[in-house]
């Protein structure tokens, strides 16, 4: 009974009443049920199936996956922040209030080539920006400073059929700074063939993490739905759809998307977006060497795929 309460709750978004009513409980016992099986995926469930990353051998496993799959080298991750609508929180203004005109918590998450989650921050104020919230998480802090050691992540590693040594890289939108290890679409309009297909190459690498996000509310409809609890409850209930998420790719040996490579998307940020994207300061000349490399290796022979020009001439 307790399982089949939080599964339905997880996978409906069905409120406590109705389940109250449904399995002949009381609300608040409901609520301790969802509360209890939380907290025991997180504590049990998450270093099997969402264990941090480590190791030297992990990394270039996920750079290996990124490469064969999406053609893109060197690459450990896809990143994103994703709205989950939640109450305003009593006495909190407008820290909760977004760009989308309501409430939420940000579920700011890494995901690896088959689209499991492999670094979640969840619970920041919904009107902080990207590139904000992924700088403060712990995850970020390592990642973005010389502490980054601690993770083992290899320095540098040269981009295939080429001498050029650039670090592993985590690919954003324009919501994320161009940093050395951070990889971002050059940003404008007028851009050249050479921009347009680096920006289409990146994009088409980056919507892993969007697909993730999509696959897990298309699971768990109860991110679909405004959460009827606090924001710490809320937080818990995310963080234990993201693991399930992954377990169910991990033990289930599901494959989400089967996407052709003649059936390609471009994603980018709208405009909408854009008028609430932090402005950084000017990227390290050392970040956009790192990006016109990339640049450079996607359209030489090594490292061109033959669908791109037709693609970005539609």
């Amino acid at each position: 009974m307790t399982a089949i309460s939080f599964l339905l709750y997880l996978a409906t978004g069905a409120s406590f009443r109705d389940l109250a009513y449904r399995f002949r409980l009381g609300e608040s016992t409901v609520s301790n049920i969802i509360k209890e099986t939380c907290n025991a995926i997180s504590s049990v469930l998450k270093p099997l199936f969402m264990p941090q990353i480590n190791t030297e051998e992990s990394w270039n496993k996920i750079a290996h996956q990124f490469y064969s799959k999406w053609n893109i080298p060197n690459c450990v991750g896809a990143v994103d922040g994703k709205h989950v609508s939640v109450f305003c929180p009593k006495k909190s203004g407008s820290l909760y209030f977004n760009y989308k005109g309501t409430f939420s918590i940000v579920l700011m998450a890494v995901v690896d080539a088959d689209y499991k989650y492999i670094m979640t921050d969840i619970g920041a104020y919904g009107h902080n920006s990207d590139g904000g919230i992924f700088s403060h998480s712990n995850f970020g802090k390592l990642w973005l400073t010389d502490n980054r050691s601690t993770l083992n992540v290899p320095e540098l590693k040269k981009l295939p059929g080429t001498e050029i040594s650039v670090p592993l890289v985590l690919i954003g939108d324009e919501a994320f700074p161009l940093k050395e290890n951070i990889l971002r679409p050059f940003p404008g309009k007028k851009l050249s063939e050479r921009e347009r297909i680096t920006n289409y190459r990146i994009s088409r690498a980056r919507r892993v993490v969007e697909n993730a996000f999509g696959i897990t509310v298309h699971k768990w409809r109860v991110l679909l739905k405004r959460i009827e609890v606090n924001a710490a409850f809320a937080t818990s209930i995310t963080l234990a759809c993201c693991i399930l998420h992954n377990f169910l790719i991990v033990e289930k040996k599901e494959t989400p998307y089967d996407i052709s490579e003649t059936t390609e998307t471009h994603t980018t940020i709208s405009e909408n977006q854009q008028l609430h994207t932090v402005r950084y300061n000017r990227p390290t000349k050392r970040a956009m060497d790192v990006r016109n490399h990339f640049a450079d290796w996607f359209i030489s022979p090594a490292g061109e795929v033959p669908w791109q020009y037709e693609y970005i001439n539609k």
